[in-house]
């Protein structure tokens, strides 16, 4: 706040100073009151004053450069002022150290600005140029466009500040915002909360059956209305995980839901093998409020959605379903072998018997050239 009302008074400072001639005393002269103010610049550097003698120096500076302007269009009065034209510069000088390194430093504080390329790198870029272009001014009028540049854009929207809130971007079809849960400024107002309905079949299915069997479950036909996923995009770029807990709010009228407040309600988390971990939500004004400590999937358990009991057969290989596998597989490895050395032997066999068929075919062959050997001989 102190800071805010210094910035304040600098800049009307600066504005009444551009807009009135400053009031001297009349017995004295334009050129005594400039070597007064100049003198008085020679001997309080800006660097020896204290805040509480800020504001008479800033008063005093904003006089010394605007009535040495002012002595600069009058030949005669410029020339009655020994070295004016170095004095004059000395003048400039104080006036855009001045506004350089305090008056500029008046309008912002840096920790109100997040640490991404539209935060504090862009702000420190723009001030950046602001004191080039201070630097390299030839007299107040562009020292103060300079500044009041500076000073509009730091006052605009552009810049990216710490905030303790994030929404889903307009347009989206479920529309959701988390806050930090201890009002710390965790976000930037270039990040956005994504929250989309999950789609993955296997996993809302088993979560659902996974529910059958929990005991934490508070309602008696308790199932899942609805499944999120929930992701942060934070300087353009999807986060993995979060570093502080958020209190998550997601509208239901935006999935076709309207309940009444302190309608009963869990949120359940799917953690694999058939099992889900509760917690507390609450339901109020037509959305769901509910704490996270980390990006990902959270479904929505309300009264009337449990799925119908399974049958033995289902219930049987959902608790040993593993053990029946194993079993199969066990069976499989002694049959494979039995098999293997059946097939073997089968064609072992086959293999035998054409053998013995194209002995068959030989002897048979052997015995009938015998015959006709015989007959020929007797002839």
């Amino acid at each position: 706040m102190k800071k805010l009302m210094l910035a304040l008074l600098v800049l009307i400072l600066a504005l009444t100073a551009s807009f009135m001639s400053p009031t001297f005393v009349s017995a004295e002269t334009e050129e005594a009151v400039f070597h007064s103010m100049y003198n008085y610049l020679v001997t309080n550097p800006l660097e020896e004053i204290g805040e509480e003698e800020i504001q008479e120096y800033a008063l005093k500076v904003e006089n010394a450069i605007f009535l040495a302007e002012q002595i600069e269009g009058n030949e005669e009065k410029k020339n009655s002022i020994k070295d004016f034209s170095s004095k004059h510069a000395f003048v400039l000088k104080k006036y855009k150290f001045f506004v350089k390194d305090y008056k500029i430093k008046q309008v912002y504080n840096l920790e109100d600005y997040s640490s991404t390329a539209n935060g504090t790198i862009l702000l420190n870029s723009e001030k950046a140029s602001a004191e080039y272009a201070i630097e390299n001014a030839v007299n107040k009028k562009q020292v103060d466009d300079a500044f009041l540049a500076f000073y509009n854009f730091v006052n605009s929207d552009v810049l990216a500040k710490n905030v303790n809130i994030a929404k889903t971007i307009p347009g989206s079809a479920i529309t959701a915002e988390a806050t930090t849960a201890n009002e710390s400024l965790y976000f930037s107002t270039d990040d956005y909360l994504e929250v989309v309905k999950y789609n993955n079949s296997a996993i809302i299915k088993n979560a659902k059956v996974a529910l059958l069997d929990c005991e934490d479950l508070l309602m008696e036909n308790g199932g899942i209305a609805y499944y999120f996923s929930v992701g942060l995009c934070q300087n353009g770029v999807r986060a993995k995980t979060i570093e502080t807990p958020l209190v998550l709010k997601i509208n239901l009228t935006d999935i076709g839901l309207t309940l009444e407040d302190g309608t009963a309600t869990q949120i359940a988390v799917y953690e694999g093998n058939r099992k889900v971990k509760l917690q507390s939500a609450t339901i109020k004004d037509n959305c769901v409020v509910f704490e996270i400590k980390e990006l990902g999937e959270y479904a929505l358990c309300l009264d009337g959605y449990a799925i119908e009991n399974r049958s033995g057969i289902v219930t049987f290989f959902t608790k040993y379903g593993v053990y029946v596998v194993l079993g199969l597989l066990v069976i499989f490895l002694i049959a494979m072998p039995i098999r293997y050395a059946r097939k073997v032997k089968k064609k072992k066999i086959k293999a035998e018997q054409k053998e013995y068929k194209r002995y068959k075919k030989a002897k048979k062959l052997e015995i009938k050239k015998q015959k006709k050997q015989k007959r020929n001989e007797k002839i």
